[in-house]
Parts: C-alpha cells; sequence; structure tokens
C-alpha cells in the first residue's frame, strides 16, 4: 500500500525510464484526487527545462492532457494547473527558502544525488496531510538517481537492508524496464533500443 510509504527511490541507469515512470503515476495522481498539490524539483531550475519537464510535457502531456501546458513554455513556467484544482510546482531546491514556505501531497526530485541530505531533511517536512474531504492520500517523497558512490547519504538512506515496513522503498530500474528499448511481448530490444545498447556497450569497452 503505497499511501503508507513516506519516501520512495528510483535507482538506475539513465535511460531506464525511471523519471517517466515518476511523472506518468503523479499525473495521474493529480487526475485523481481533486486539489492535489504537487511539488517538481531539482537542484537547479534552470536544467529542468530540458530533462524533466520536457519529458512530462512531450510524453506525458502532450498525450493526455495538452490543455495543461497552454500559458507560459516550460523554461519560464512556474506550475502547471488542472482543470480539477490539482497544481505541480515547479521548483529548483537551491532556492530552498521559497519551497519550504509550502506544503505538498507528493514531493518528486529528478536527479536527488545532486541535492544536499540538508534539503531532502527539509522538505520531508514539507508534506503534510490533508482534512479536506477526499484529499489524495498520499504524503510522499519520492525521487530518482542515476548510480553513485555507495557512502553517499541517499544509498544509505535507502540501503538495501530497509524493508517497506520502514515506510521507505528502493526500487531498481533496468534498460529492459524501458518499453522504448525493449519490447517485453517479443521479449527482445526494439530496433532504437538495440542501437541504444550497443552504444552503450561501445562507451563501456572504452573505458575498460
Amino acid at each position: 500500500d503505497v499511501t503508507k510509504i513516506d519516501e520512495i527511490l528510483f535507482d538506475g541507469p539513465a535511460g531506464t525510464g525511471k523519471t517517466l515512470a515518476c511523472l506518468v503515476w503523479i499525473h495521474a495522481k493529480m487526475m485523481q484526487y481533486p486539489g492535489c498539490n504537487v511539488l517538481i524539483a531539482r537542484k537547479v531550475r534552470e536544467s529542468m527545462a530540458s530533462s524533466c519537464l520536457r519529458t512530462f510535457e512531450e510524453q506525458v502531456l502532450t498525450i493526455d492532457a495538452p490543455e495543461i501546458m497552454e500559458g507560459r513554455d516550460r523554461t519560464n513556467r512556474s506550475s502547471y494547473v488542472y482543470p480539477n484544482g490539482s497544481r505541480a510546482t515547479i521548483g529548483g531546491i537551491s532556492d530552498i527558502d521559497r519551497l519550504k514556505s509550502a506544503e505538498y501531497d507528493i514531493i518528486y526530485i529528478n536527479e536527488v544525488t545532486e541535492v544536499l541530505q540538508e534539503d531532502y531533511e527539509i522538505l520531508l517536512t514539507r508534506l503534510r496531510p490533508s482534512t479536506q474531504e477526499n484529499a489524495c492520500p498520499y504524503k510522499l517523497l519520492l525521487s530518482d538517481c542515476n548510480p553513485s558512490f555507495p557512502t553517499h547519504y541517499i544509498h544509505e538512506r535507502f540501503d538495501q537492508d530497509v524493508s517497506p515496513s520502514e515506510h521507505r522503498w528502493r526500487l531498481m530500474s533496468r534498460h529492459e524496464d524501458n518499453p522504448r528499448w525493449y519490447d517485453k511481448h517479443k521479449q527482445a530490444w526494439t530496433e532504437e533500443g538495440a542501437v541504444y545498447i550497443r552504444k552503450l556497450k561501445s562507451i563501456r569497452n572504452k573505458t575498460t
């Protein structure tokens, strides 16, 4: 039951679909629960337009709810407002003082290994239960990352020995989880995926 989980980390190499999976889930919850209040954040706001916000607009909103993108372009946008009153605020964690004055149902941190432990813990305090009827039942800090050094605080926080009963989940992602690269029905790489994996292997061979 995800409503009983406080923190979820998606961990895995680039290209496994972590960011897209997080954003699809967030979009579904904002559609499902009117008035759901979400924060989509990264260390530096300026880096989001070409990364997670591009994925959100081009692979989620364009397909399911293009009207939500009306208004400012993603470089200058401060939020996405849904017809049902849900809102996804966009923020850079480098401006933590502005973010810590608000309260959220769901916080998503893209590339969490960029973020200081102190700032991560401050954002946890911004998850507050709602008193509204039929409110979003989640009070969740969701994040993703590429593998980093094993002593990084986020890896220690989501140690392999931590179980869901302790209110944290660590989900490991693989390239086979990304339908763009891998066709699970055929149990084979897609044409595009085969090219991508071949390039990865070539890079690895050059660095070993």
